[in-house]
């Protein structure tokens, strides 16, 4: 009877496999009507592991061929000519699981690797922390926040390659180790947890954050509180929401108390991320970003309703 249960599987498997193959192509093939667009056809530049995702990615602003993408599960990866080929440079070290890659914009060399994806997924693996590489990927040094398992952001200071911010979301599975947002000021010798009105419990996190392009002391962050069990994924609560730092002096971000604003509580009968759609990291200041920088979306949650 085994024998037959798989052959049927096995079956199935090729059958899926080859549908979706065949929808891909034909979307691939379809001729846009626009003519600004009808002669572009896509190319993938990369990784060709199809049961891999990549969680994040970053480029310089001064040459767009200049790129480091993270992988859900296969490391970091680095091109210098826009995709053509790609080298991976972080075999070496404690985890697969990326969260989030950035380059610092004014010396290449230096590259920041957030570990542990932040997909809420029972398949995401988690990290040990954040690495840093001083040589342009050639090698990494783990410089801290080993307990955090999952990073879901990282936040240069444009100006001074020693300020830092990540935005820990935590482990997923339990009420422990690292989790929140977190400050260096020394390029990662240390990490300051900071507070000031943002969520502290050991249950929720900071997923996702931005810097005002127009003033680097603004920061927006959002947090989500969820744990995840085998069978399912408890999300959201009244700890999840959106924030902004309200520091009336600069310096209070490199020196003084931190406090911070929220601007958004995630509403009842939702489940999902707090994410909020904020400008990326280092994009131009626009006037419209900054009367507006941010938007957010709740998904309503949908229960069937039994009789």
């Amino acid at each position: 009877m085994r024998a037959p249960a798989l052959g049927r599987v096995g079956m199935l498997s090729v059958g899926v496999a080859a549908l979706v193959a065949a929808t891909l192509t034909a979307q691939s093939n379809v001729a846009s009507g626009d003519p600004m667009v009808r002669d572009l056809r896509w190319r993938n530049v990369g990784n060709a592991n199809l049961i891999g995702r990549i969680s994040a990615i970053d480029a310089l602003e001064s040459d767009f061929a200049h790129v480091v993408v993270g992988s859900a599960s296969g490391g970091v990866w680095k091109s210098i000519n826009a995709g053509t080929t790609w080298t991976t440079v972080f075999d070496n070290y404690g985890t697969a699981s990326i969260g989030d890659v950035r380059i610092n914009q004014k010396n290449p060399q230096i590259i920041w690797v957030g570990t542990g994806e932040e997909c809420g997924r029972n398949s995401a693996a988690w990290g040990d922390g954040v690495y840093k590489s001083i040589d342009g990927g050639t090698t990494f040094k783990n410089v801290g926040l080993k307990e955090s398992y999952n990073i879901g952001k990282i936040v240069l200071h444009p100006a001074n390659e020693n300020v830092v911010y990540v935005a820990a979301i935590g482990n997923i599975w339990a009420p422990i180790g690292e989790r929140g947002l977190y400050k260096t000021i020394d390029g990662g010798t240390t990490w300051t947890k900071l507070a000031g009105g943002l969520p502290d419990d050991p249950g929720t996190g900071a997923i996702d954050m931005a810097m005002d392009p127009s003033n680097p002391e603004i920061l927006y962050v959002t947090f989500w509180q969820r744990v995840r069990y085998p069978w399912a994924l408890k999300s959201g609560g009244p700890n999840s929401g959106l924030f902004k730092s309200i520091n009336e002096r600069p310096a209070a971000w490199r020196s003084g108390p931190h406090r911070h604003r929220r601007l958004a509580q995630q509403p009842e009968g939702t489940d999902g991320a707090c994410r909020a759609r904020l400008p990326a990291a280092g994009q131009p200041a626009r006037p419209e970003q900054s009367r507006r920088p941010w938007r957010w979306r709740w998904r309503r949650r949908r229960r069937a309703r039994r009789g």
